[in-house]
C-alpha cells in the first residue's frame, strides 16, 4: 500500500499509462485530496471536486477508445485542481470506454466504439439518424441504450451549467449544435467563451461545429445537453494528425505528449 501512495505523489510523466494504472493513480489522489471523491459506476471511474455542492462542471474524457490522450490529459487537469483550488464543484470521467481503452492497449489501435459496437456519442438521438451497425458511429439500438451514455446523461441531468466533452482528431474548440445550424440557446455567451479558449489555441477550429467542422454528427452529447437545458455544452478535439495509422492519428508520439497536455491543461484552467 506504500508504494502505491508513492505511485500517487509520483508527477505525471510525459509517456502513455496503462488504463489500470491511470485509473489507480486518480483513486490514490482522491485517497490523498480532502477536496476529491472517487466513485465506481460499474468499471468507469467519476471525480468530484467539492463534491458537498452542487453540480456545475462537467468533463468527460476517452469516451472514444482510440483517443488515449484525452485520458491523460484527464489525468493531469485532475492533479491541476490541487493547485487551481477551483470554487464550484468540477466533476470528472477520465475514461468513460474503459474497454475499448484496454482493447486499444492490447493491440487493437482502431477501435473507436464500446464493447457493444455501439458509439455512445451518437447514441444520445432526439430526431433518429440511422448510420448502420457496420458504421463507426452506429447510434445503437435506441437513445441512451448504453451504459456510458445513460452515465453522462444523469450526470448532466443533476443541473450541470457547464459540459465539455473531450475527443481528439482534429484541433478544435467547437460549441453547438454539432447536428444543426440552428442557433442555440445561451449563443452569445458560448461564442464568446470559445473564442477566449481558442485565443490560446493557435491550430484551433473555432465555431459551432456544424457550420464550421468538416462533416454533421448527430446524437451527440453535447447536443443532447443543450436540449435538455444545459447553459453551455462544448467539444474540444485536442490533437489531429494526418496518418495512416490509428495511433499517430489520434495521438501525439510521446515525445510530443508533454506539449500538448501543457496546452490544453492551460485552457482547462480557464474552463473549471
Amino acid at each position: 500500500m506504500f508504494l502505491k501512495f508513492l505511485i500517487a505523489l509520483l508527477p505525471v510523466c510525459a509517456a502513455y499509462h496503462k488504463t489500470n494504472t491511470l485509473l489507480t493513480r486518480i483513486k490514490l489522489t482522491c485517497a490523498l485530496t480532502e477536496q476529491l471523491q472517487c466513485r465506481m459506476v460499474d468499471d468507469i471511474l467519476v471525480v468530484n471536486w467539492n463534491a458537498h455542492k452542487t453540480p456545475d462542471t462537467l468533463l468527460v474524457f476517452n469516451e472514444h477508445a482510440r483517443e488515449r490522450v484525452t485520458g491523460e490529459l484527464a489525468l493531469k487537469v485532475i492533479h491541476k485542481l490541487k493547485r487551481w483550488k477551483p470554487s464550484k464543484r468540477v466533476t470528472i470521467v477520465p475514461v468513460l470506454n474503459v474497454w475499448g481503452r484496454k482493447q486499444v492497449e492490447k493491440g487493437h489501435p482502431c477501435i473507436r466504439k464500446n464493447r457493444r459496437g455501439v458509439d455512445t456519442n451518437r447514441n444520445f438521438q432526439g430526431t433518429p439518424h440511422h448510420y448502420g451497425k457496420a458504421s463507426e458511429e452506429y447510434e445503437g439500438d435506441h437513445p441512451l441504450s448504453e451504459k456510458e451514455s445513460q452515465l453522462v446523461a444523469q450526470l448532466l441531468d443533476q443541473g450541470v451549467k457547464r459540459y465539455v466533452n473531450v475527443h481528439s482528431g482534429e484541433a478544435s474548440i467547437y460549441m453547438p449544435y454539432d447536428g444543426s445550424t440552428d442557433r442555440p440557446a445561451h449563443y452569445d455567451t458560448m461564442k464568446r467563451n470559445i473564442d477566449k479558449w481558442g485565443a490560446l489555441c493557435n491550430d484551433c477550429v473555432v465555431g459551432p461545429a456544424a457550420k464550421v467542422s468538416s462533416y454533421r454528427a448527430y446524437g451527440t452529447s453535447v447536443d443532447y445537453a443543450v436540449h435538455s437545458g444545459v447553459p453551455e455544452a462544448y467539444t474540444f478535439e485536442i490533437f489531429g494528425q494526418n496518418s495512416r495509422s490509428c495511433e499517430r492519428m489520434f495521438n501525439p508520439k510521446p515525445s510530443e505528449l508533454e506539449n500538448v497536455l501543457a496546452k490544453w491543461t492551460a485552457i482547462f484552467k480557464e474552463v473549471v
